[in-house]
């Protein structure tokens, strides 16, 4: 069961282009491996915070910062 998290985690680890972000069509979302993330604008960065995976049997989560989830309003791709 361990190595199936950490294997689905390392799948959500890159970069997305964010769809929604506000006041920024250009946003990208960097996830990184040490569970921190990035919104950025070309060099600028305009968010960042704490990121964290969940699974279960059917569903998978990426979480930002403690209830935002990558994928969903602001932070969707």
């Amino acid at each position: 069961m361990h190595y199936n998290y950490e294997s689905g985690k390392a799948e959500h680890i890159g970069t997305y282009s964010l769809t929604s972000y506000p006041n920024c069509s250009d946003c990208t979302i960097h996830l990184y491996p040490n569970d921190k993330y990035e919104v950025r604008q070309g060099q600028q960065i305009k968010e960042h915070g704490p990121w964290r995976y969940e699974t279960g049997d059917d569903y998978w989560i990426v979480y930002l910062n403690e209830d935002d989830q990558l994928g969903v309003g602001q932070y969707s791709y």
